[in-house]
Parts: structure tokens; sequence; C-alpha cells
């Protein structure tokens, strides 16, 4: 998808996206906010707090709680719009927060420094192994002593409100890796809305974890038999069908990877043998609509897919 600018939508009751374009750095990227009456949890921050505006505007006095779908620079940045927010992330996130290094980020700092202006990396002082659960209709914790009164400065003592029971806003936070380690996803139960992060983008997503392709395309087809609506964290509002279609995608990868690894076929002739225009040309027809930047990413992403996936699985 291309846009000229940011694009807000509703896109179920309490439930909305902001998308904003990376230019020449890649497809625009979606972050989603889940709204309760006492708290809202915003799924990705972007690339800077100027991102966030809008969502920290709808927040009010209410909780914020941040996720991040995973450590990518253009997805959790713009954290720093929020006032005192209860920041989650997997485990593994807050170790690749804290690199010394971050290459793509400095690329983009270089290149394109209003894409970025502001952004900074705030840790997440809540981490999970496998799932959360928030529950966004329910009044915050607050620590003892504390009058429980809304007030500027109270806020940081606030401590999320993590319950088993279903409630009307509640929101299930799920590992899901094989775009990256950290990658996860958030679900409203209310509403049947998966927002998927990179874990699922239309045409196909960026492989990054090779090692859990397995695990990626089970749990693709779990939430695909659950969710209604998917929420990509690159490409347009979709169904379960986009979690089939990239499922279909990394299985037929795996596929090549097992094909090519018979034949002998060394990992510089992959793309060759194998790229969109032969094995996938049902892609291919998908990516001739789209803005040619965009149309040049994919092709290099589906260059990538192929050799990490040698790399890991051959």
């Amino acid at each position: 998808m291309s846009l000229s600018g940011p694009l807000f939508r509703r896109v179920e009751e309490g439930v909305f996206t902001y998308l904003r374009p990376l230019g020449k750095h890649g497809p625009a990227v979606a972050s989603v906010l889940f709204m309760g009456t006492e708290s809202v949890l915003a799924f990705d921050t972007l690339c800077g707090p100027r991102d966030m505006t809008f969502f920290s505007k709808m927040a009010g006095d209410r909780q914020v709680y941040v996720a991040y779908s995973h450590a990518d620079w253009d997805h959790c940045l713009g954290t720093g719009a929020f006032s005192a927010p209860v920041v989650i992330a997997h485990e593994f996130a807050r170790g690749r927060l804290l690199a010394p290094v971050h290459p793509d980020l400095e690329t983009v700092r270089r290149e394109s420094p209003d894409l970025v202006a502001g952004g900074e990396f705030v840790l997440p002082c809540l981490t999970f192994t496998n799932s959360l659960a928030l529950d966004l209709e329910r009044v915050p914790h607050w620590v003892p002593g504390d009058s429980g009164r809304r007030r500027q400065g109270a806020l940081r003592h606030v401590q999320p409100v993590l319950t088993g029971d279903p409630s009307g806003r509640r929101i299930e936070i799920r590992h899901l890796p094989g775009h990256t380690a950290d990658s996860c996803v958030a679900y409203d139960v209310a509403t049947g809305v998966l927002a998927a992060g990179d874990a699922a983008e239309d045409p196909f997503p960026s492989i990054g974890d090779p090692r859990s392709l397995q695990v990626w395309i089970s749990g693709l087809m779990e939430w695909a038999a659950r969710a209604r609506t998917v929420i990509p964290g690159h490409g347009p509002v979709s169904g379960p069908e986009l979690l089939k279609r990239n499922a279909q995608y990394l299985r037929a990868v795996m596929g090549i990877i097992k094909e090519a690894a018979s034949k002998g076929l060394p990992p510089e002739n992959l793309d060759d043998e194998y790229g969109l225009q032969k094995a996938f040309p049902e892609i291919m027809e998908r990516l001739s609509s789209m803005d040619p930047r965009d149309r040049e990413f994919y092709l290099e992403t589906h260059r990538e897919n192929l050799f990490r996936a040698w790399s890991a699985l051959s």
C-alpha cells in the first residue's frame, strides 16, 4: 500500500488504526489502539512521538498500556508521546532494544531524519514468555497508600490489570515468532480483531527467524480459525484469509528449500529458480498494482526469505 500521508481509521467499536508511510524505507506501517473504559492499549507506537499524538489525545485520562509487536525500529519509537505508559513486550524484545547498534535505524536517521524525529526506545517494564492478558474495562491496580484518584504524577504507580476472566475488552497478547524471535500479536476477544504486527503482512511476511517457521505457520492457522478481522503490520485491514495466504507462502518456502537442497542447488541460484515470477505468479500479479518502491521491496524480501530459510533449513 502506498500512501501520501498518515491514515487514521476506525476498524470496530473501540478499535482504531493509524497507518504511517515509510517512504523509501518500506511499506506503510500500522499501529492499533484498543480502547476500554478504564484503560487503552496502543499496539506499536511507530516511528516517533508525533505518530502517537492522536492516540494520546484519544486516551484522555485513561491508563495507557503500550505493547510492542517486536523491537524493529518502525514499531516502537513513538512511546514517548504517552504520559507514564506501562510498556509491555516479549522477553526477547528487551535484549534487542538494548543492543549497542541498530544499523537499520541509523540508516533511517541518516537518510530520513524527519521520519524518526524525537523517536527513542522506551524499555518495557513488563515482559512475558508465552502470553499475557489485559483487561481494559477494570480499574488498574494502585500501590498501597495511593489515594486512587487520577492525578498527574500518580500514573507511574499504576500496575497492569492481568486477568484470566473474560470482560468487555480483554486483550490477549501472544508470542508468535518467525518474523523475529520476539514477535507477538494482540487479540481483542470482544470484536475478534487480531493486531498481527509483522507476523502477518500483505502480500507476504519477511522471515527473520527461520527456525520458527513451523511454529509460525501453525500459529497463523490457529488464529485464522479464531480471528474475524486482521490488521497486519504492513498492508490493508483484512480477514483470516490473509493469515491463510501467509501460512501458504511460508509453507511453500519450506518446500522450496527442501527441493533445492535435494538438488544441491547453491543459495546464489535460489532466486533464479524460485523467484516470485516463477514460483508465485499469483503474488506477482498482486505486486503489479503496487507502488514501484513497494513492489521492489517485496521482490527483495522474497530473495532474502529464500536465503535465510536456506541458511537455517538446508
